[in-house]
């Protein structure tokens, strides 16, 4: 049995998070928060709450325990275009001296360039639960977890606004949270897609926190500090077109088809058989 401290948020507000790999013309979303930017939320909200040598502790707590999401019962992801300014960079310079001093004059006084990127935002309904494993941590810094998750007010990219609702102590995690794809599922429980979720790595490392401090002139390495693990989702995709895909919780699409609500609910509404 492992012990579990399980934390329930309302999205407010579109989630994106881009994936690692992704690159920041195309950035496409994960479809749930990632461990890390979970744990990087909880440190934040400590630091807001008290001061930063209590975030620091906060982050020494969590940082390699493992943190799973049951996502809110659907997901509609809008594929947009938008416009952003990126850093104006000279790559090469002209061979004539004179234009190259021009072309480095023009990039110092106009330091960004406007362009378009593809990004993902994503729409849920529903709750979202985050599951934090809290074995062998005293009952004072479980309910210390509880307080400071309660202050966590977006999880992904700033905006990706939540509002708390409350938090529950488990001894065994509820079906249709996310799943390492190392591990062996407790029941049968059904996912439908896979995504790589980022954790925190090398957490023996005695400078891990300056690393996340983004004041600090110490990175983050990928694969290093910053690990990717494949995980499974339980969302199903239902539909898709050119703006949008609309996704299902497992649990929620196994329900309908069983008490008909889909047949019902297309005679109503072709266009979409699943909205209310």
């Amino acid at each position: 049995m492992t012990d579990w401290l399980i934390l329930h948020y309302r999205p407010t507000t579109l989630f994106t998070l881009r994936m690692t790999h992704a690159t920041s013309s195309g950035g496409k979303t994960l479809l749930v928060p990632s461990p890390y930017a979970f744990k990087l939320a909880m440190v934040d909200a400590a630091i807001r709450a008290k001061d930063v040598e209590f975030g620091r502790q906060i982050f020494e707590l969590i940082k390699g325990r493992n943190v799973r999401f049951r996502p809110p019962e659907r997901a509609v992801v809008n594929n947009t275009f938008i416009k952003i300014l990126r850093k104006r960079e000279l790559k090469k310079p002209d061979k004539d001296p004179l234009i190259a001093e021009r072309q480095r004059k023009f990039v110092a006084s106009n330091p960004f360039q406007s362009t378009i990127a593809y990004r993902e935002f994503c729409y849920f309904e529903g709750t979202l639960s985050v599951a934090l494993e809290v074995d062998g941590l005293e009952e004072n810094l479980i309910n210390t977890l509880a307080v400071v998750g309660a202050h966590v007010n977006y999880l992904g990219k700033r905006g990706s606004f939540v509002q708390f609702m409350k938090w529950e102590r488990r001894n065994k995690l509820p079906d249709y949270f996310t799943l390492p794809a190392n591990t062996f599922p407790e029941g049968p429980v059904d996912y439908g897609l896979g995504q790589f979720l980022d954790d925190v790595g090398a957490v023996d490392a005695s400078d891990l926190f300056d690393r996340i401090n983004t004041y600090s002139e110490k990175r983050v390495e990928l694969n290093k500090h910053r690990i990717l693990v494949h995980n499974l989702i339980p969302y199903r995709q239902l539909k898709s077109s050119r703006g949008y895909t609309e996704y299902v919780r497992c649990d929620i699409l196994l329900k309908n088809q069983l008490t008909g609500i889909r047949h019902v609910k297309t005679q109503n509404h072709p266009q979409n058989p699943l909205h209310e």
